[in-house]
């Protein structure tokens, strides 16, 4: 079968790489089915891409993986994580993205050293308290799942950069993102969010913003806080109005406004000297507003 000769060839690679004593292992698109147990000889690896094969599991030999840093699951078929990840202590990325993930084990709570974790189009309904400890998080990517609500503890991932919600089922995010003081990008379109928290005011360093897809029908006055923005997206929503306090946002470059029940835009719009981008296509007729 061609699964036995991936396999056979997989098992090659890793005897090669077992004897150069290579710290990087690249086995992406073999149609790999199962990892050979041999993977456990490579104590030195330090990165091992994984990508775009069949694994629906992985084996208790990555245990042994303890020097890994970046590992790369995309594009597989699982469907859990095993608790052996826990051995993976210096792991700084971790890229899970495209997979049939329904939940996260406690044991993720062991990679402290991660920076950037990519779970991005798998079936996940909710994060785990787990996810409190990696504190040095900086890349968190959890579009296209199926997330309806954010807990509490992601307040502890006060080192978030680059946070992505969209295409999930928010409803509301909590107060607890006003911790979240470093995040310079944050991307939530297609959810089913109808009102934004006050505590978007601390999000001061924030650059990129996308809001579109959901169901706001106002922008919060706190909005004025964010004058680092240079891109926001509101298309496809359903504002009526927005706050004069949008005139705080000097750096502001993109402001995307279309399809949405705008019957007028404030004139204090025109402080925005630096935007380059207006969309207003498709909101109510009646003002002039196309």
């Amino acid at each position: 079968m061609a699964r036995d000769k991936a396999y056979r060839e997989a098992e090659q690679r890793i005897e090669e790489a077992r004897r150069e004593g290579v710290i990087e292992l690249d086995l992406n698109y073999m149609k790999l089915s199962e990892i050979p147990e041999a993977i456990a000889s490579l104590t030195q690896l330090q990165t091992l891409d994984l990508s775009g094969n069949q694994l629906t599991e992985l084996p208790e030999a990555i245990t042994f993986l303890t020097q890994l840093q970046t590992l790369d699951l995309s594009r597989n078929q699982l469907t859990q994580l095993p608790e052996a990840i826990a051995s993976l202590t210096k792991l700084q990325q971790l890229h899970l993205s495209g997979n049939e993930l329904t939940e996260l084990p406690e044991a993720i709570a062991s990679l402290t050293q991660l920076q950037k974790l990519n779970l991005s189009i798998n079936q996940l309904t909710a994060l785990p308290e787990a996810i409190a400890s990696l504190t040095q998080l900086q890349e968190l990517d959890l579009s296209t799942n199926q997330l309806t609500a954010l807990p509490e503890v992601i307040a502890s991932l006060t080192q978030l950069q680059d946070l992505n919600l969209s295409r999930n089922q928010l409803t509301v995010l909590p107060e607890a993102i006003a911790f979240l003081t470093q995040l310079q990008e944050f991307y939530l379109s297609n959810n089913q969010l109808t009102q934004l928290p006050e505590a978007i005011a601390f999000l001061t360093q924030l650059q990129e913003f996308d809001l579109s897809n959901n169901r706001l029908t106002q922008l919060p006055e706190v909005i004025a806080s964010l004058t680092q923005l240079q891109n926001l997206d509101l298309n496809s929503n359903q504002l009526t109005i927005l706050p004069q306090e949008i005139a705080n946002l000097t750096h502001l470059q993109s402001l995307y406004l279309g399809e949405n029940q705008l019957t007028t835009l404030p004139e204090v719009i025109s402080n925005l000297v630096l935007l380059k981008t207006l969309v207003i296509s498709v909101n109510l007729s009646k003002s002039g507003l196309h």
